[in-house]
């Protein structure tokens, strides 16, 4: 009989760029890896972002693994080029079975299923904008946002606070 098959999950947690996100992408790794020990993870971050650094001290479960983006992915407009691109080709060539989005965005061109996660309610709460650029950057997480809703292969959410706010604004209800 042969051995079971090794699953394979990519964590993409570059766009953890808050304390909260910096946590929830540091739990679901953890806790994940801790309910499939036999699964092997892969979490994503960027080694030069002040934040995402911090990575280097956490202790994770033996089967999670730190990838290293290069410093070209800090910003939100460099990090999807990257994204789009190189780590796309990146997770293709690597064959993993999954991926799992903290960001609740998909990458469209990624082969294995993807597991959108919403965790960020600023770019559904207008009276939390202080900027335009803030208005514009809301506008574009959520038309991302939408295309995640109808494509991901699963969508999950930190809380149903945030499933009820983003489902009834974009008017979906996924998978």
């Amino acid at each position: 009989m042969s051995d079971p098959k090794t699953y394979r999950v990519f964590i993409n947690g570059m766009s953890a760029g808050t304390g909260g996100g910096y946590t929830v992408a540091r739990e679901v790794t953890q806790h994940m890896a801790l309910a499939r020990p036999d699964w092997r993870f892969t979490l994503a971050v960027v080694r030069d972002h002040p934040l995402q650094r911090e990575f280097e001290h956490e202790s994770f479960a033996d089967n999670v693994e730190i990838f290293w983006a290069p410093s070209k992915a800090i910003s939100p407009r460099s990090r999807g080029t990257y994204e789009q691109g190189e780590l796309t080709q990146y997770i293709n060539e690597q064959s993993f079975d999954a991926t799992f989005q903290l960001n609740g965005m998909i990458l469209p061109k990624v082969n294995a299923p993807t597991l959108a996660h919403f965790q960020d309610p600023h770019p559904y709460r207008p009276e939390a904008w202080t900027t335009l650029q803030e208005r514009v950057t809301a506008w574009f997480k959520r038309r991302a946002h939408r295309v995640a809703l109808k494509q991901a292969a699963v969508c999950g959410w930190t809380s149903h606070y945030l499933e009820d706010l983003i489902c009834t604004r974009q008017g979906l209800k996924p998978k």
